[in-house]
């Protein structure tokens, strides 16, 4: 990589809009708050569904809302998949700060995925690879294993 190039990172941050005081919200609300101070070596963009201008954290930082595409249902979802086959802008790194990962994580418009994934050892232990407990979809670790670079967990 070119020493000159910022390293660009996408963080999608729908998990912390209006959500002040939700544990994952605040957990990824000071992670952003932490890469502030390295702005001078990293790009960022918060990649979320709707502008809230009233968030200061949102102007210090690239911004990216998601076309919302309307669905009956699962719209959001079809909204993040069709902007992750769309997007023109390619990212060092996609940090997938959601609760749970969604199904089409590998489709993230970045040559690296990060994610972080919460309290997902209830979910690991002692449960069928084949079954589908919690947080975490246990038919996606294979996948997981396969095309995410770095895995964060808060718990044991």
């Amino acid at each position: 990589m070119n020493k000159d190039k910022k390293i660009s990172i996408a963080i999608d941050t729908t998990f912390m809009d209006r959500r002040e005081a939700k544990g994952t919200a605040v957990f990824i609300r000071e992670s952003v708050r932490a890469l502030e101070k390295y702005s001078s070596e990293i790009d960022i963009t918060l990649i979320h569904h709707e502008s809230i201008p009233e968030d200061d954290l949102y102007k210090q930082f690239n911004e990216v809302i998601i076309r919302k595409i309307p669905f009956p249902r699962g719209s959001r979802k079809i909204s993040e998949l069709v902007f992750c086959l769309t997007s023109r802008k390619r990212y060092d790194i996609d940090y997938c700060a959601y609760p749970k990962l969604p199904s089409y994580f590998f489709l993230a418009p970045a040559r690296h995925i990060m994610t972080m994934q919460y309290d997902g050892g209830p979910d690991t232990v002692n449960v069928d690879l084949g079954a589908t407990k919690g947080k975490i979809k246990l038919w996606m670790l294979p996948l997981m294993r396969r095309f995410v670079d770095l895995f964060l967990a808060t718990s044991e």
